[in-house]
Order: structure tokens, then sequence, then C-alpha cells
């Protein structure tokens, strides 16, 4: 017996572990699903994952648990853009944890092959805060009571990550290919050593515009002190290596303990190596050029520091020295070299206000076969009253920079650039319009520049280019510019040039732009090299961004201009690029046999959703090519297809564009009035339908003059108020409805047909309705003269589905039914209208002779009463007799005339009921 209970027990145990092992399996799809839904439940973005797997194979002992095709995609204001596309997320968990089931331990956690996109934009939103906020947040209480899962991670990792970081409010950009990134250490310490690696094929980083790395190597390996309970990180033989650029760091970080409180700083860095190979790796174009077989001469010092407190706008003390000595480098292959390299730069700050910053370039000199450069810089009080000292002397022939730096095969370079601009003094200066008090003097010139490039489908050549420099304004006097088919030539002012170099303010200028020929086609031709659409992918979204940091105003003429198939001529107008915005004042052109005037702005403050507002006037296009070329009204106007003549119209159209600069359309806003001008509408498929549909051809196609249309955009649809318009010259129509962005149709079209004009299939059945129509209710009326019909038209452009029915009917009733109401109607309504008035005309006729009978009855008596003194009972007898029977002839005479008049009301109701029902057609 206790064998046969413990062979029970056995097998209930078996069957309660495999079920735990099996029914995860079972129901995993559904687990998954129910997982996916109520994370969704919780996140502003798509959230969406693939198979989830656990393996003790891969890091046995312990567990292994993956989650494949992890990918967050955000919502407004970032839709469509990718937050994250994880391969895979593994987490190594320790077997006994998971087999005991109270306190799992998380050893390790992995990241492999994730593509990280983080956008901040300029109002602060990022598309990282995807948490939705608790509609009603409850108070935590405190819990003695442990969680069932523990972190004690003993390493990390993150594999060939691709990371773009794109802050548009703080004006940073980073991007990281190829990203990798190992750490270990015993977490479940409060003080332990974590030690690092990292690496990147290549790390890109502006700020302000400033790029300060491009594609630039990392090799790094940072081991850490962590002391956990006093937040004290201290850093020890610790490397950073910039292509060939090694760094080496020391030092400690001590984070705040409680808010408010500073983070204490003591660190420091210097280079590794003083030859100036390593910097000459920073420049890429010569790092990315045969650069082991570079030859190089000239001595490096580079280093660095911070020490102190930061708290707030607070700084510590911090320092940066760059000094090259008697540099140069030379490409064997090329006959010179660059030479008399000698950088002194130092910027420091005593610690405290940012305003106390120095910053000295002492000298920076470099001669490129035989070319000088010179420049020299000095800034004091950046934030409070910028001062600055600077001169740029250059004076290069750009055709020997080719005997310097190596070019691409079939590449080639000339032209002379020469500068000799000085400026000095504060920017309050010129801001209290104190010209005397500040030096800008020199010119920067650019003459017979010619670039050729055979992976760029043109060549760029200035003839020149003269800017003049004054405490007021940089003057361009000249700017003459060929690029391919295309001239361009520009006069102009910058109206703010030193407080936009010193002060970072946006730089403001007008300028008159003209050309004869703009090809906007050359500019767009792909590039066909692997590494351009390989940067395009990953740092483009497709749309194009207008540039923060601008305030200008462009005077435009040009004669032709050139957009893909679209030959645009005589652009006259007024061009503003301000606040991430550009702005058309008055733009005119001639286009597609036509003219057009714009007024609006186009504006990329979010890239993520670009927002436009565009008032258009447009006069005479032609409707086939403005249909050819234009995709969006293949949208807007789909029955263009079918259709040749020219329309006008005055549209206003605003709303957002997604990331490939398609409108959103849901978001359109606006309408306008569109008039027509010799159109002619040849067969399009909704016509023809409705043509097989009623058995009419002269439906088929129609022309439509001076017809005008009332149109305006909702909820993804363009909306068209009753629209009167004669289909030939004998049919009245009215149109009204609704399509789609997405081709999807609701419409009805009224018509009034002459029944001469309808063919034989359509006589026919119009003369089965009235023949249906006359038995039932006993009449002959003919066919007639007029057929007044509705005509539902559904479905899509290429799909149309016609629905006809007689005038004022509802969709889908039957015609007979429908013919046979409206004749009893109208009928009925005769009917008693007319038994009403012969009714009225019988009490009219009763009453008069019921008062005529009244009368003789009193003449009677009055004649018997005057005879009372021969026989006054004999009188009254004879006149009682004689009132009795007035009163009968009376009634008799009445009641004739009341027959007689109903009579010849119902005959005239039963004749106009007949002469209604054929009028009921016309």
């Amino acid at each position: 017996m206790l064998k046969k209970l413990l062979a029970v027990i056995a097998v209930l145990f078996i069957l309660i572990i495999a079920s735990a092992i099996v029914l995860p399996i079972i129901f995993k799809d559904d687990i998954i699903a129910i997982v996916k839904e109520e994370a969704n439940n919780n996140v502003n973005a798509r959230l969406d994952f693939g198979d989830i797997g656990l393996s003790m194979f891969e890091s046995f002992p312990d567990f292994t648990l993956t989650i494949e095709d992890i990918k967050v995609v955000g919502l407004d204001p970032f839709d469509g853009v990718v937050l994250a596309d994880i391969a895979e997320l593994k987490l190594s968990l320790d077997l006994m944890s998971v087999i005991n089931g109270e306190k799992i331990d998380i050893n390790t956690i992995g990241l492999l092959s994730p593509n990280l996109h983080v956008i901040v934009l300029a109002d602060g939103r990022a598309n990282y805060d995807i948490a939705l906020p608790s509609e009603s947040p409850e108070e935590v209480e405190e819990s003695s009571s442990e969680t069932s899962f523990s972190i004690g991670l003993k390493s990390y990792y993150i594999e060939n990550a691709n990371i773009i970081y794109d802050d548009r409010q703080g004006g940073m950009y980073a991007n990281l290919k190829n990203f990798t990134h190992r750490g270990s250490g015993d977490f479940t310490q409060d003080d332990f050593l974590l030690s690092t690696t990292t690496t990147a094929d290549g790390v890109t980083y502006r700020m302000d515009g400033v790029s300060y790395l491009n594609s630039t190597r990392l090799d790094m390996k940072f081991d850490v002190n962590m002391n956990l309970p006093n937040m004290k990180f201290v850093f020890d033989e610790n490397y950073v290596k910039l292509n060939s650029l090694h760094l080496g760091f020391d030092g400690m970080v001590a984070m705040p303990s409680e808010e408010g409180d500073p983070i204490d700083l003591d660190m420091s860095f210097e280079t590794k190596e003083t030859s100036f190979k390593s910097l000459l790796s920073l420049v890429p174009a010569v790092f990315l050029t045969d650069f082991e077989d570079v030859e190089t001469d000239g001595n490096l010092a580079l280093s660095g520091m911070a020490k102190g407190r930061m708290i707030g706008d607070q700084l510590p003390l911090f320092a940066l020295d760059l000094k090259v000595s008697d540099a140069r480098f030379q490409y064997p292959d090329l006959p010179k070299s660059a030479e008399a390299i000698n950088i002194d730069m130092h910027i420091k700050n005593p610690g405290g206000s940012e305003d106390n910053t120095l910053v000295d370039i002492n000298t920076f000199h470099v001669e490129l076969a035989g070319n000088p450069i010179d420049v020299v810089l000095h800034m004091r009080t950046p934030i409070s009253d910028p001062y600055i000292d600077a001169s740029i002397k250059a004076n290069l022939d750009m055709a020997s920079l080719a005997d310097v730096i190596p070019l691409e095969e079939g590449q080639s370079l000339s032209g002379k650039v020469f500068s000799n601009i000085v400026l000095k003094g504060n920017q309050s200066a010129i801001d209290q319009e104190r010209y005397q008090d500040f030096e800008a003097a020199g010119q920067l010139v650019l003459e017979a520049f010619d670039y050729k490039d055979p992976e760029l489908p043109y060549s760029t050549v200035i003839k020149i280019c003269s800017l003049n420099f004054s405490p007021q304004y940089a003057e361009l006097t000249a700017f003459n510019m060929n690029v391919g088919k295309s001239d361009i030539s520009l006069t102009g002012r910058i109206d703010n040039i030193v407080q936009w170099y010193v002060a970072d303010a946006p730089m403001s200028g007008t300028f008159n732009f003209s050309s004869n020929t703009m090809d906007l086609n050359e500019f767009m031709a792909e590039d066909e090299s692997a590494e351009a659409e390989e940067e395009a992918t990953e740092e483009s979204s497709g749309v194009v961004e207008v540039p923060a940091g601008y305030d200008f105003v462009l005077n435009t003429s040009i004669t032709a201009l050139i957009y893909e198939n679209l030959n645009i001529s005589n652009v006259r107008g007024s061009i503003v690029l301000r606040d991430q915005k550009i702005d058309m004042n008055k733009l005119a052109m001639n286009l597609l046999d036509g003219s057009m005037t714009m007024n609006g702005y186009y504006e990329t403050n979010n890239p993520t959703e670009p927002s436009f507002d565009f008032n258009m006037d447009i006069i005479g296009w032609d409707i086939p090519q403005t249909y050819e070329y234009l995709e969006m009204v293949q949208k807007m106007a789909p029955i263009m297809e079918s259709a040749t003549g020219r329309f006008s119209t005055n549209m206003k159209m605003a709303g957002k564009m997604d990331q490939n600069m398609d409108p959103k359309y849901n978001t359109l806003d606006g309408g306008g009035m569109l008039t027509t001008r010799n159109v002619t509408l040849s067969s399009p498929k909704s016509l023809m339908k409705i043509a097989e549909a009623i058995k009419y051809d002269g439906v088929k196609s129609m022309t439509l003059d001076n017809t005008k249309v009332k149109y305006y955009f909702e909820d993804g649809r363009i909306r068209v108020d009753p629209t009167n318009f004669i289909i030939g010259k004998e049919i009245p129509s009215i149109f009204t409805g609704s399509h789609g962005f997405d081709l999807t149709m609701d419409y009805v079209m009224n018509l009034d047909i002459p029944s001469r004009l309808m063919g034989g299939a359509a006589t026919q059945v119009v003369s089965g309705l009235m023949s249906q129509a006359n038995k039932a209710l006993g009449t002959n009326a003919s066919v007639p003269e007029r057929i007044k019909m509705d005509v539902d038209i559904k479905g899509t452009t290429e799909d149309p589905i016609i629905t006809p029915r007689l005038a004022g009917t509802a969709g889908g009733s039957n015609p007979v039914d429908d013919l046979k109401g409206q004749a009893l109607d109208e009928l009925n309504k005769k009917k008693d209208e007319l038994e009403n008035k012969a009714r009225d005309e019988a009490d009219r006729l009763k009453s008069e002779a019921e008062a005529k009978a009244r009368a003789e009855a009193d003449r009677l008596k009055s004649d018997a009463e005057g005879a009372k003194a021969k026989a006054e009972a004999e009188a009254r007898k004879k006149a009682d007799e004689a009132k009795k029977k007035a009163e009968a002839d009376a009634k008799k005479k009445a009641d004739e005339a009341k027959k007689k008049a109903e009579a010849e009301a119902k005959k005239k109701a039963e004749e106009e009921a007949k002469k209604n029902l054929n009028k009921l057609f016309k």
C-alpha cells in the first residue's frame, strides 16, 4: 500500500513538474501576446518583440533567457521614428535561484546588435520618455518584503551597436558606429572594481554646429574603483585612443550624496605619445588616406585637467594646453609637404563663472606647399561682454594643395584664396553702435575656384567671391558661381558677423539672389557610393531640415528653374530663412502653362514632423501636365487623369509631413475655389459606369466651362460643396460629396435628363416603369418629358460603385415602388384639395337657398297679417302651410345644388389627378 501511495505521489510530482515545463510552451504565443498588449498599454510607443527562449546549454549551469527582435517605435510627435531595434536581449539567471523560485539572481545582461536613435526636440520633448503617467498615482508603501528578482550582476555587455544621440535643445549630436562595450565587476558589493573596455569603428561628435570628431576610431579601457556608499569613483591608469592619439586618464569623481550638493572633481589627462603624427590622425582627410605611410616630424604636448567643485553654473578650475613645435608631414608619393607647423593654444578657467574662461591661440601657423596660413585668437569675458582679438591671414593656391594631400582619382582642385581679416574689440561696442571702438577690417577673396569629382554629376566653379569686413557688417560685393548647368549670383551683406562669431548669435543678413538657370535635378542626383548611402541611412530621415542659427532675407529672381520634369520660369519673390522656417512672400512663377503666386512657410522645428502652411493663387494650369507632374494632384483630383483644359484655384493648404516629406493627409486643413476653363472629361471610369447603369451614353463625357467648385480638406478627405453644371446643353446636374486621399469616393450626382435624348434601352426601362405605375394607379400616363435621377458614386476611383435611383428617394429602393408612391401621394393630395373645394361650394349654395326661403316665408307671413280682418285663423293656417312648403322647396333646391356641385368636383378631381400624374416626371 505504501509503495502504491509513493508511486502515485511520484507520478503527481512528475506531472506537476512536466506541466510547469510544458504549459508555458503550449501557451507561449498567448502569453507573449498578453505581455505585448500589457506593455503597449503602459507606454506612449509601439512595442513589439519576437520569440522568447530559455536555455541551459548556452551558459551552463546558468539559465539563459533570450528575447529576440525587440522594437520600440515612437508615436506623435515621433511617429515612425524607431527608438530601439534590438536583435537580442540576453539575461543569464542563476540556476539555483531559479530552482528555489523565491529570489532569481540576474548575473549577466547583454544587448546584441542594438540600433538606438535618441532625439531631444528643441522644446525638450524626448522620444525616450515613453512611460505613460499614472491616472491615479498611488502612494508607495514601504515594505520589508524583498522583490522576486535580484540584480547580482557580474558582467554586462553591448555588442555591435549603432547609436545616434540627437539633442536639438542642447545643440549636441553624436553618432557611434559598430559600438561595443563590456563591463565586469561584483555589483553585489558596496566597494568593487569595475573593469570596462569600449571600441567603436566611428565616432562623430558635434556641438553647436562645430565638429570635434568625425568618424573617429575609438579604443578605450577604463578601470574604476566604485565606492557606492560614498558615490566616489576613482580612475587609475586608464586610456582613450582616438585614431592614433593615445591619452591617459587619472583622477576621481565624487557625486553628491544629496540633491543640491556639489560634484567633486580631480581629473587629468595627457598624451602618452609626443609624436605629431598622433594628432594628425584626427584630421579625417589625412587619416583616411594611406596614413601609415605619411612621413612626419615635430613634437606634441597635449594635456588637460579639472579640479574643484561643480554646482549649478559654478565651474571647477580647468585647463587645456596644446603645443606643436616645428612639425611637418609629407606623403611619400607627393612632391611637396606641409611645413613649419606650430601651434600654441591654451584654454583655462580659474574656477567659478564661465565668464572667467580665457582662450589664447597665440600661434597657429602652417605652410602648405609654400602657401602660408596664420591664425591668432584671444578671447575674454565670453558671457558678459565677449572680447575678441583675432586675425586670419592666408594666401593659398588651391591647385598646390594636391601636391600635399592626395586627391581621389579624377578629382581636381584649382583657384586662389586670399584673406587678411582683423577683428578686435568688445561686442558691446557694436551693440551700442560705437563702431569707432571696434576694429574690423580686411577681406576674404576666392577667385577661379574649380572643383571636380567623378562621383558628382556636376562641376563646381566659383568665379569670384569677395567679402569685405567693417565694424557694422560684412558686405558680399560679388559672388558668381556655376554648379553644373546652374548659375548663381549673390550680393548683399551680413549684418552681425562679429556677434555671430563671438556670441553665437544667429547670423542675419539680406541678399539679392539671381540665376538664369537653376537645375535642381543635378543637386538631387543620387550618390552611388556605398559610404554616402550608409551615411544617409544612419543620419538622415529624408526630411530636408531648415538650419537653425540664421536670419536671412533672400530677394529672389530665377529665369529658368528645372525640378524633375517641371520647367518653371520667371521666379520672383522674397524668401526668408528664420527660426528653422522658410517663409515665402509673394513668390510668383510661371509653370504648367500658367502661373502661381505663393505665400506661406515650411518649418522643421520638429524635424520628425515638419509642418507647412501655404496660400496658392493658381491661374490657368494645363490639366494633363498638372496631373502628370504633380503626384499630390493625382490624389487630390484623380478625375484629372481623363480631363483636358485648364483650371484656376486659390487654395489654402496647411498640415504636417512624415519622414519621407509626404503630407500626413489626415492633418490637412484648408480648401479653396476651383474654376474650370474649356475642360472636357472624356470617359472616366465613374462616368462610364454611370452611363452603363442608367443606359444613357450621354453622360460618358462632358464639358465644363467656367464651372466653379468649392472644396475643403477635412479628416483626410476633400469635400466638394454642391456644384451646378450642364452635361451637353440640356442636362442640368448637381454634384456633391467627397473623396479621400486613399482614392475612396462618396459622391451624389443629380441628373435631369430629357427623355427624348435617351436611347432605346433607356426609353424601354422608363416605359416599363411607367407601365407598372399606370397599372398600379389605374391611370394612362405616358413617358414624361424629363427624367430626374440621383446617382450614388462610391467605391474607389479605380473601381467605382454606381447606384442610380429616382430623385429624392433613398438608395436601394425599388424604382417602380418609388414611382407609384410619388404618383399616389400627388394624386391624393390633389383629390383632397378638389373635394374640399366642392364641399365648400355646396355649403355656400345651400346657405343661399335657405336664406331665400326664409325671406319668402317672411313675406307671405306679412301678407297674411294684412288680411287679418277677414279671417285671422285661416290666414295663420295658410301662412304656416306656405312657410312649410317654401322651406321644403328651398331644402330640395339646396340638396340638388349640393349633389350637382359634388359630382362636378369629383369629375374635376379625377381629370386633375390624371394631368398631375403626367407632370410628375417633367
